[in-house]
């Protein structure tokens, strides 16, 4: 009926399409470009997902790997000088372990891109850009012309890759400078200790008063109906839910199967440096990143955080 068809037509509103490039470990076998198709208007990188079907099984670990896993590999990270444009490789986080074949045309694009690559990409791999700014993060296309030598993303991303290895070093160090792993446990139980301690106030009618200091039946409403309205989220209202005080999430309408009801941009988004040389993570969305053999030198002292990253 009618609510059917506007619901066609609303997801075909929000639906965008957008290129990526399949390159064959087999390189017999021509890189060929290829189309993604998102729905609706959630954020983020959705390459990861529907790549996962090509990564099933293979190798003698074919019940391990059923369901896929697909590994990022940032060839260059969004930032203002690029548009906020990331290109990134996408391959079979299993591959060596399956016992795929390398990659040779992958390798040499990381190579092109200015990375030291110390471990050849095993099996196939795929080439997709997202772009950051403004949010949310969405896929955009990719082609098979800017595999060329002398693509305009190419011919900066040597010198765009060295900033941002400096950039991220010169950060943990700062970071690492101001607090040591002993102080941040001692900051986070003070923390724990005052939070309890707010928690066990009361007015002096007995009232317990919420850690933000509002109260209840007089503030806490309307302090969140200004944070729905800051973020356009108009469709939900937070309220006292029961008798005894409790607070709620409360639909204003129905919410559709995907449908983004808030987003927001955190203030600051940075790994934790109690466990930067214990794991390997994306700097921009703090996914795991890195190879098995990385990980084996990682565990077992071979290398440290900074040579793992090739920034040693």
């Amino acid at each position: 009926g009618d609510t059917h068809r506007r619901r066609i037509r609303s997801m075909a509103d929000t639906e965008h399409r957008f290129k990526y490039v399949f390159i064959p470990a087999d390189e017999s076998i021509p890189v060929e470009e290829r189309e993604g198709i998102g729905v609706g208007s959630a954020g983020g990188d959705i390459l990861v997902d529907l790549l996962r079907p090509h990564f099933v099984g293979g190798g003698s670990l074919e019940l391990a790997t059923e369901s896929g896993s697909t590994e990022t590999f940032a060839l260059v990270h969004p930032a203002s000088t690029n548009g906020y444009r990331g290109v990134y490789l996408y391959t079979d986080e299993c591959g060596k372990l399956k016992s795929l074949p390398e990659n040779p045309r992958a390798l040499e694009l990381a190579q092109r891109c200015g990375i030291d690559v110390r471990h050849p990409f095993h099996g196939d791999a795929f080439v997709g850009a997202v772009k950051t700014s403004p949010p949310p993060m969405r896929n955009v296309s990719f082609t098979e012309h800017e595999l060329d030598p002398g693509a305009p993303w190419m011919l900066i991303a040597p010198a765009e890759n060295a900033v941002y290895a400096e950039t991220f070093r010169e950060f943990m160090s700062a970071v690492e400078g101001k607090a040591t792993r002993e102080e941040l446990e001692h900051r986070r139980e003070s923390v724990t200790e005052e939070t309890e301690g707010r928690r066990s106030r009361r007015t002096s009618e007995g009232e317990e008063i919420p850690p933000h200091g509002l109260r209840l039946r007089d503030g806490v409403e309307a302090y969140h109906a200004s944070l729905a309205a800051t973020v356009g989220a108009s469709c939900v209202r937070v309220e006292n839910s029961c008798a005894a005080g409790g607070v709620g999430v409360i639909a204003n309408k129905g919410v559709e199967r995907g449908e983004v009801i808030w987003s927001e941009a955190p203030l600051v988004s940075i790994q934790s440096p109690a466990n930067v040389d214990e794991a390997l993570c994306c700097g921009w969305c703090h996914r795991a990143v890195g190879d098995i053999d990385a990980y084996l030198s990682l565990a077992c002292g071979a290398i440290d955080g900074d040579a793992a990253r090739g920034n040693g």
